[in-house]
């Protein structure tokens, strides 16, 4: 858990990962800058990769509040027996043009609303779900994304995998997935680490792949990478 990294590139709202990684809120605020690298599609449907490089940035306030290039802005609270419950929102900048079908509609930015419950259902083990509105075309679509992760302590860091699955509403499978009815809108997988170089520097990395199922019912395949190299600051 706890897992920064950077997601403020342009791209599409995308239905799968967009589970909450992180921490119940630190005992002293904590600021982080550095830099990363990601491969990333540019919508849930599309088969175009987008590659960049982009800073690095997340400030985790003791009262709950945050400000990330991965989370977005929100705040978060914790619970007795070690889960964590909030809201976030995060901006999205639309669909790419490359990824736009003759019939698909048009996607512009907008912001992603999202409440989030994290909870801890062994010292290893999580159960993550979320909900988050605002995405298609009149921005009445939402998924709601459901998953459990696990973790590996490592002599300077730790090694995470989890699996979720994504449920959405009618208007968001019409507008990304081209077929208008609720029902199911994937599955991923991922892959996650974190690598303490020393006491202030470490790097970061997450590999995640889904499948999700467009109108033809044909699953497509879909993968996110991301590399962050980040520093503690004062």
């Amino acid at each position: 858990m706890g897992l920064l990294l950077v997601l403020w590139l342009p791209a599409s709202s995308h239905a799968w990962g967009t589970l909450a990684d992180m921490d119940a809120p630190p005992s002293a605020d904590r600021l982080s800058a550095g830099a990363g690298w990601m491969s990333l599609p540019r919508s849930p449907e599309g088969s175009h990769q987008r590659y960049g490089l982009m800073p690095a940035l997340g400030y985790f306030r003791q009262d709950g509040w945050f400000l990330s290039t991965q989370h977005g802005a929100g705040w978060q609270t914790p619970l007795p027996g070690e889960h964590v419950v909030g809201a976030r929102a995060w901006p999205q900048w639309g669909r790419a043009r490359q990824d736009e079908g003759t019939n698909a509609p048009r996607i512009g930015p907008r912001l992603q609303a999202q409440v989030f419950a994290n909870l801890q259902l062994h010292p290893a083990l999580w159960w993550q779900s979320a909900v988050s509105q605002g995405a298609g075309a009149q921005r009445h679509g939402w998924q709601a994304e459901s998953g459990i992760s696990t973790g590996l302590p490592t002599t300077s860091g730790w090694i995470g995998l989890g699996v979720a699955v994504t449920y959405a509403n009618a208007a968001f499978r019409r507008d990304y997935l081209g077929k208008a009815q609720d029902g199911w809108a994937d599955w991923s997988w991922r892959l996650g680490l974190s690598h303490r170089l020393d006491s202030l520097w470490r790097v970061e990395g997450q590999l995640l792949q889904a499948r999700t199922w467009p109108a033809d019912d044909r699953p497509h395949q879909s993968r996110r990478l991301t590399l962050t190299l980040l520093r503690e600051l004062p």
